[in-house]
């Protein structure tokens, strides 16, 4: 372990493919520490059997804010995500870390979990077909696919994630929200989620998968991004519910100068709401998704 990630590889006696789990990108989201350390036990017990290949499980990645018990030291390790020539912030020097890790895997996986009170959903920047047989074989009821890179460029916002870090060399990988943070079902989809990931790549036996949910999949895309310093209040000053859906036209929040935010579709849904000073001035507030159609 490094004084920056706390990390463990498995492998097995046969070559294949390499994972990399990251569990605690944030340091107050355990849920894939502890999923991580309850799937090794499995391994370790030979409840699971590694067939080939092997996975380098990432339990805490940020090991100082875990620590502390904060989501960052100096700043949101996933915004980020990349690697930093001139390295001066703590979450620098912990993205120097894991860039490498990333680009020597064949698929990243990273374990996160949310504030609210929801269901577990996965996050995509990419839509290819390793992406997609990933969300396929973890079976959520929603996946979003949230490429915003160009609009927090737009913006001025830090921008690089785990995942555009991943596309940006090649790496397939995807992001899963297990639910709310400290949630005992939050564990439970952490750990089920990294095992029906290796069994799709033939890692473990695939009888270990099991769907996380028994609905076909919904699929949505982010349309808009709110900042927490140009939203004055949410519309009646009432935080909307994960996932809470809206029709075409309706108010959800104000401006600071005074415009609304509106729906922009009758399949509008917000994810991600956030208090006003739930985070760093400059973050997001909230995003709007729509639907589509799931793809072939």
């Amino acid at each position: 372990m490094s004084i920056l990630i706390d990390t463990e590889t498995l492998s097995a006696l046969s070559s294949g493919p390499r994972l990399l789990f990251m569990a605690a990108v944030h340091g107050d989201e355990p849920c894939g520490t502890v999923g991580s350390d309850l799937l090794k036990k499995d391994i370790a017990e030979r409840l699971i059997v590694l067939k080939k290949g092997g996975v380098e499980f990432i339990r805490r990645a940020n090991v100082r804010a875990c620590e502390q018990g904060v989501r960052h030291v100096d700043v949101n390790l996933n915004r980020y995500f990349e690697t930093h020539a001139a390295p001066t912030l703590h979450e620098h020097f912990v993205a120097n870390e894991l860039c490498p890790r990333v680009y020597d895997s064949d698929f990243a996986f990273a374990i996160h979990s949310i504030t609210n009170k929801g269901n577990a959903f996965t996050i995509g920047t990419s839509m290819n077909e390793a992406v997609l047989k990933a969300v396929r074989a973890i079976q959520p009821e929603v996946h979003l696919h949230m490429d915003c890179q160009n609009a927090w460029k737009a913006k001025g916002r830090p921008h690089a994630t785990s995942d555009s870090y991943a596309m940006s060399v090649g790496v397939p990988s995807l992001t899963i929200e297990c639910g709310q943070h400290n949630s005992p079902d939050a564990i439970a989809i952490a750990k089920q989620s990294m095992i029906n990931v290796m069994a799709l790549y033939g890692i473990v036996d695939p009888s270990h998968s099991a769907p996380l949910s028994d609905k076909p999949t919904q699929y949505y895309r982010v349309t808009k991004i709110a900042f927490n310093d140009e939203i004055s209040h949410y519309e009646g000053h009432k935080k909307p519910a994960h996932f809470q859906h809206y029709k075409k036209g309706a108010v959800i929040a104000h401006y600071n100068n005074g415009s609304v935010f509106t729906a922009s579709s009758d399949s509008s849904h917000i994810i991600f709401a956030n208090d006003k000073h739930d985070d760093t001035p400059g973050s997001e507030m909230f995003y709007e998704a729509v639907e589509f159609d799931a793809p072939a």
